[in-house]
């Protein structure tokens, strides 16, 4: 049996496999320019027919991955595999905005110069848009569709790390274990899903709603301090009384209580803050508030 593969013979079976595989085959000169390629290379915008010389690799990829591409180039033009591919997503004058999986290893010639680099790109979107999904669902709660409790947790992280400042609410639905209880879970939900679409509406598009458990809801206010945030806080309990008729389930009104203070410089702290401030507003009777003062 012949050890080697002749010359005519590697040819045809790089065809081959260039034919019967989703994987694009390519070679770089010494710069980094796209010498030859598989005709899979027509999925990327690139026909490999009527090219003398192709683009260069980091063409087809998007800014913000060319930094990588060009790094694991470096390292096959300077005769060093990859320890992992790297993952981008191509420009949009190269076809549909697909991610591709990206593996280089120098190109030697037989006295061991490296004259170029060989490389494979392998279509991962299917991947990719499966992994976002995931991502999106271990993030959201599937009652209300806001951010979970994880979310909020890093998203509060966040804040405390830019030591900015800003205020946090918890909101906690009145007597929400009697609704489950006396009316059934579903009673529950509705209630749930009614509270989380009118927070929804009357918050401002910068404040970040989470749903942290059971019937209690949490609003990050990165721009309000603390004196601010409560008048908003209190101004969405007066509201919720006001339209509880449109939102209650068997005749029974939806209110809420809420505890509010300002973002410190720990995630736990500001948590525990937060919750002790909600347990006092729950010990109090509610209070009038005028409608539309910090809102708007």
């Amino acid at each position: 049996m012949a050890s080697n593969f002749t010359l005519k013979e590697g040819s045809q079976l790089y065809d081959l496999l260039s034919h019967s595989t989703q994987d694009i085959f390519f070679k770089t000169d010494g710069d980094g320019f796209i010498l030859h390629c598989s005709p899979g290379m027509m999925r990327v915008g690139v026909d490999p027919g009527a090219m003398l010389i192709g683009p260069h690799l980091t063409d087809l990829v998007e800014p913000r991955h060319e930094k990588e591409v060009r790094r694991s180039l470096a390292l096959a033009l300077g005769g060093i595999t990859p320890d992992k591919p790297v993952e981008f997503r191509l420009r949009d004058n190269f076809g549909e905005r697909q991610w591709f999986s990206l593996k280089l290893t120098p190109a030697f010639d037989r006295t061991g110069w490296v004259y170029g680099a060989l490389g494979v790109l392998r279509c991962i979107t299917d991947r990719r848009e499966l992994e976002d999904r995931l991502f999106v669902k271990s993030m959201t709660d599937p009652l209300t569709g806001l951010a979970n409790r994880g979310a909020f947790v890093s998203m509060l992280q966040h804040l405390v790390q830019r030591q900015s400042g800003g205020s946090m609410a918890m909101l906690a639905i009145d007597h929400f274990k009697s609704i489950n209880i006396t009316h059934g879970q579903r009673a529950g939900d509705v209630v749930l899903s009614a509270v989380a679409k009118f927070l929804r509406k009357v918050l401002r598009q910068d404040h970040i709603l989470a749903r942290s458990g059971g019937g209690t809801f949490v609003v990050l206010m990165p721009h309000d301090m603390e004196e601010r945030a409560k008048r908003i806080a209190e101004d969405v309990e007066y509201q919720l009384g006001r339209l509880s008729k449109e939102i209650d389930w068997h005749g029974f009104p939806v209110s809420a209580r809420s505890g509010v203070v300002g973002i410190g410089g720990c995630v736990d702290t500001t948590i525990r803050e937060a919750e002790l401030a909600l347990f006092l507003a729950k010990a109090r009777a509610p209070h009038p508030v005028q409608l539309g003062l910090a809102l708007g």
